[in-house]
């Protein structure tokens, strides 16, 4: 839909990006998403998170020719990012007696849970993985340039 809107073409690079980005994004998610929020997920991912960071990417003059960082970075942080917003269907889940303690599930459904803090809590994680993932490469490329 990006392609044909914007660009009036219609690749088919971009079109298994989009769908790899959604399905990426999704993955963060998975254990607590809804049907409903999952497909909500993977069409913001596929749609509109992967084109802006694809561009961001050209713009920034980062080689990329498949385009893997925009997939796995900015879909996945997005994905990280969403489960702030998720909630599984705590009925049925209690039905199914699937609720015991200690499970993801437990915390999700608990009166006390927060998507306020919850979302706090992702958006540390996400932090946590830009920085960890910018120090390891920093010094694995040091390695590298060190080592010619």
């Amino acid at each position: 839909l990006f392609n044909v809107g914007f660009q009036w073409q219609l690749s088919v690079e971009t079109l298994c990006n989009g769908a790899l980005s959604g399905l990426v994004a999704i993955t963060g998610a998975c254990d607590v998403a809804t049907p409903s929020a999952s497909l909500g997920i993977g069409l913001t991912a596929g749609l509109i998170i992967f084109p802006l960071s694809n561009k961001f990417m050209i713009a920034m003059w980062v080689d990329d020719p498949v385009s893997a960082i925009p997939v796995h970075a900015g879909c996945g942080l997005f994905g990280v990012l969403c489960v702030g917003f998720c909630k599984p269907h705590c009925h049925y889940l209690e039905l199914r007696k699937a609720i015991t303690n200690g499970s993801t599930w437990e915390r999700f459904c608990s009166t006390e849970h927060s998507i306020a803090d919850q979302l706090l809590s992702q958006a540390w994680g996400v932090w946590t993985i830009l920085w960890w993932t910018v120090a390891t490469s920093t010094i694995v490329w040091m390695i590298f340039a060190i080592s010619e």
